[in-house]
């Protein structure tokens, strides 16, 4: 008898602690707007997750994911196209110009830690320039090229 009671005692306690407790997330960050009419709020490390979806769009609750994107730093290059090549390499990386450099272009490589490399620059009325990446380490590069009127193009290239 005093094994019922007690279980007794403990399911009605459970059961009230359940009704009674609300719904509360401890997070640092999180964030509410309105898209459309519609309120959305999301906390960082909310432990529900739920996904909506329409024929249009898709709202996942909970753990949220973001669209990933490219930023560029600084303008993005326009006006003459780049095409970099052999891309991998293991000696020389040739830069190619949709049509001749109407001004000075700088550019800079970085390791895969950001670590400076290497620096240059191409002069106006050029269309190809080679780099030599011979005395480099097999990785990943990063190119960066910077021109006035042109703005900023970043490549990855891979050194073999």
């Amino acid at each position: 008898m005093k094994h019922l009671l007690f279980l007794f005692l403990f399911c009605s306690k459970m059961l009230y602690a359940q009704a009674t407790l609300q719904n509360e997330v401890l997070a640092s960050a999180g964030q509410s707007g309105t898209v459309g009419g519609v309120q959305i709020s999301y906390t960082v490390g909310e432990a529900v997750v739920a996904t909506i979806s329409d024929n249009t769009s898709t709202l996942t609750q909970g753990f949220h994911q973001g669209n990933l994107a490219i930023v560029a730093v600084g303008e993005p290059w326009v006006g003459n196209s780049i095409r970099i090549f052999p891309n991998p390499t293991a000696y020389n990386c040739n830069i190619e110009f949709s049509s001749a450099l109407t001004e000075q272009t700088d550019y800079r490589i970085f390791n895969e830690t950001g670590q400076f490399i290497l620096q240059g620059s191409i002069q106006s009325g050029v269309v190809q320039h080679s780099l030599d990446l011979q005395k480099l380490p097999a990785g990943t590069y990063q190119l960066q090229m910077h021109a006035g009127t042109y703005g900023t193009a970043i490549f990855s290239v891979i050194k073999i």
